[in-house]
């Protein structure tokens, strides 16, 4: 029985060694897709993201990264699917739906995208950040009246992002209040 025991041991440390080995490399691409991505050279980031997702397919920080260098590299569609993932893995996650409404708006699925914003699991709070980039997209769905409450709730979090002082006058503008108001 000993030895059965002792053959298990090390049947599990080998599994958790080559977890360690992968994780490891998950990472080191990771670095070299950030190296690539300061120096804005997109497909080198997704290559390497690619592959710190492969090696670690269940991190949602190196999907994120993978595909906002899809995005970045004119790859709209590739980011939407990577962004589903995450998304599958962990509603809630923030930044993953703001990139969803991001990456929807960019390739003109404005109105799509803000509906997407706005249906935020129950309990999850917005950031300012957030609420701009949500405010921004419902004023180019032309959902002005929406954008208007929304870049108010943005303001009281953030009174000094300028882009939404700047996106909230022209979503007055759209719905005709004077410029004196």
């Amino acid at each position: 029985m000993k030895w059965v025991s002792s053959a298990m041991q090390t049947s599990t440390q080998a599994v958790f060694g080559q977890q360690a080995r992968l994780l490891k490399q998950a990472h080191q691409h990771w670095e070299h897709g950030l190296d690539f991505s300061k120096k804005g050279q997109w497909l080198g980031a997704v290559k390497e993201f690619d592959k710190a997702c492969k090696a670690s397919p269940a991190d949602t920080l190196f999907r994120l990264n993978l595909a906002r260098a899809l995005l970045r590299s004119q790859q709209a569609d590739r980011a939407i699917e990577h962004t589903r993932l995450i998304l599958e893995q962990e509603p809630g996650n923030l930044l993953a739906r703001q990139f969803m409404g991001e990456c929807l708006a960019q390739v003109g699925r404005h109105s799509e995208a803000a509906t997407f914003m706005l249906d935020m699991p129950l309990g999850l709070r917005p950031s300012a950040e957030y609420l701009q980039v949500l405010g921004n997209t419902l004023f180019s769905a032309q959902r002005y009246q929406e954008g208007i409450k929304v870049l108010f709730e943005a303001l009281s979090l953030d009174v000094t992002h300028a882009m939404s002082h700047y996106r909230l006058g022209l979503c007055f503008n759209a719905v005709g209040m004077k410029a004196e108001a």
